[in-house]
């Protein structure tokens, strides 16, 4: 059972103290009333109307009202003043009244995940708004006066039913954050160039064919993130974003790699991937990019890993997971940084021994490909691995050296060819997932018996954790999803 109602014996005994609590950040200060109240924290009760009470407290600085069940603002909500944040997201608002035009010196109102369909007119008093949160609601267009809002910089209307970027957010020339993602937007205007001051532009799950030229005078923009919309290029002159930090076109229809993005010396993170993009080379441009940390290129149609992969050396993850690479080659062996090395889904038939000069990689995925063994020595190496993933190929052993591995938690040898275990797997103390369905194994050794494993299945295991069994075909695909769930990127906060 949740708070429904604010209790007027709280009221009483809230006023008999004189305290701070650091726990909650609440100052419950005064005697005899609640005047002096800064920051009061109702979130996830069930509250259906907000208490006459907090009307009486004219020092109120924050107050958080989310996730409860309040539908409409009282009109005493326009006496808090002194109210710099205001969050009533994840409640059922449908209307926004006007008392809210007295809250001049609020900064943060937060409004997101409401079934609000309209923003009145009057939301421009609110001239100390800094950031304003409205995703997840019903809206189809934005309040005229909106530009009046001087001082606003993070602008969340994700999840919205806008079917343009109404020219008037152009207007506000001091945005830093604008969130669009999952909208119904067609077509970015050229007067997104005028939004000189954007830090974080996002346009995930829309409907967008192509970018504006004008896209390059962000120059300011250190975050990008385009997934899931129907872009076939980027225009050259996203060069000129010099200061970009991150780029994300994840599942669009890119058929090569653009060449501009080789004087992004600045990016750490590119993510190219995804079921539509039609990458079939790396192009020598990408290793201009010493300063990724992060290169996600599965589901291309990519044959090879060039040899100046070597370049990239601060490479912390490298995901080149469903394409149609035949060998490994031994230069990225010198990412000495590489934690992550995602290779699944595709035709690597051999794994060269010098893999295993990568001793601080902590997960190695090579499901899916067309591997009969793993060198012994490869192993001896890799110590600081967490996860090994060998699920789908034809392997026939396992190397005894596998009992290195003491760090190992996951190991993934479902559908191989294996008939046996070496008895060292018994040694691997932290080991709490092994899957092997669909192997020709007869008998476990013993010292698998003495390990405590959280998961053990002769069925896969899916997301749940649940026993499945699919095999052949089937799983292979069923596989191939769970491994680009588990590899890919969490995508963008909306709110």
């Amino acid at each position: 059972m949740g708070l429904r109602q604010f209790p007027p014996e709280l009221v009483t005994a809230l006023s008999s103290f004189w305290e701070y609590s650091e726990a909650r950040g609440v100052f419950l200060t005064g005697e005899g009333n609640l005047k002096y109240l800064q920051e009061v924290v109702l979130d996830h009760n069930n509250i259906q109307i907000l208490p006459a009470v907090i009307s009486q407290m004219p020092c109120l600085e924050s107050l958080n009202a989310s996730a409860n069940l309040i539908q409409t603002l009282p009109a005493s909500v326009g006496n808090l003043i002194s109210l710099k944040s205001l969050d009533l997201s994840k409640n059922g608002l449908v209307a926004i009244h006007e008392e809210i035009s007295n809250l001049v010196n609020l900064e943060q109102l937060k409004l997101h995940e409401n079934e609000i369909t309209e923003v009145p007119e009057c939301i421009s008093a609110l001239q100390s708004l800094k950031e304003f949160s409205l995703s997840q609601n019903n809206l189809v267009q934005l309040p005229n006066s909106l530009p009046q809002l001087t001082g606003l910089k993070n602008l969340l209307v994700a999840k919205n039913n806008l079917s343009e970027i109404p020219d008037l957010i152009f207007k506000i020339q001091t945005l830093t954050k604008l969130i669009l993602v999952e909208n119904h937007i067609t077509k970015v205007p050229k007067e997104l160039g005028l939004l000189t001051n954007l830090t974080d532009l996002v346009l995930t799950y829309n409907k967008l064919k192509t970018l504006p030229k004008e896209i390059g005078e962000l120059w300011k923009l250190d975050y990008l993130v385009l997934d899931e919309n129907m872009i076939t290029e980027l225009p050259d002159s996203i060069e000129h974003l010099t200061s970009l930090k991150e780029l994300s076109f994840n599942d669009n229809r890119i058929t090569r790699f653009p060449l501009s993005l080789g004087a992004l010396t600045q990016l750490e993170i590119l993510e190219l991937s995804l079921s539509e993009n039609r990458i079939s080379r790396m192009h020598p441009a990408l290793f201009k990019l010493t300063q990724l940390t992060i290169l996600n290129l599965n589901s291309n149609r990519l044959q090879k890993i060039p040899e100046s992969i070597r370049n990239l050396e601060q490479l912390v993850t490298f995901s080149c997971g469903s394409n149609f690479i035949e060998d490994i080659p031994p230069e990225i062996c010198e990412l000495d940084n590489l934690r992550q090395l995602v290779l699944f889904g595709n035709n690597i038939r051999h794994v060269c021994p010098e893999l295993g000069g990568l001793t601080g990689l902590e997960v190695l995925s090579l499901s899916q490909n067309q591997l009969t063994d793993i060198p012994k020595q490869m192993l001896k190496t890799l110590t600081n691995l967490k996860e090994l993933w060998l699920a789908f190929n034809h392997l026939h052993s396992i190397p005894s050296s596998i009992g290195y591995l003491k760090h190992l938690e996951q190991l993934w040898l479902q559908d191989n060819e294996l008939e046996s275990l070496p008895p060292q797997i018994g040694s691997l103390k932290n080991l709490n997932v092994l899957t092997l369905t669909g192997n020709r194994i007869s008998e476990l050794p013993d010292s698998l018996k003495r390990l405590e494993i959280s998961q053990y299945h002769e069925g896969h295991v899916d997301k749940n954790k649940k026993n499945v069994h699919v095999s052949g075909e089937e799983g292979a695909e069923y596989w191939q999803d769970l491994e680009l769930d588990r590899f890919v990127q969490e995508s963008y906060p909306l709110s």
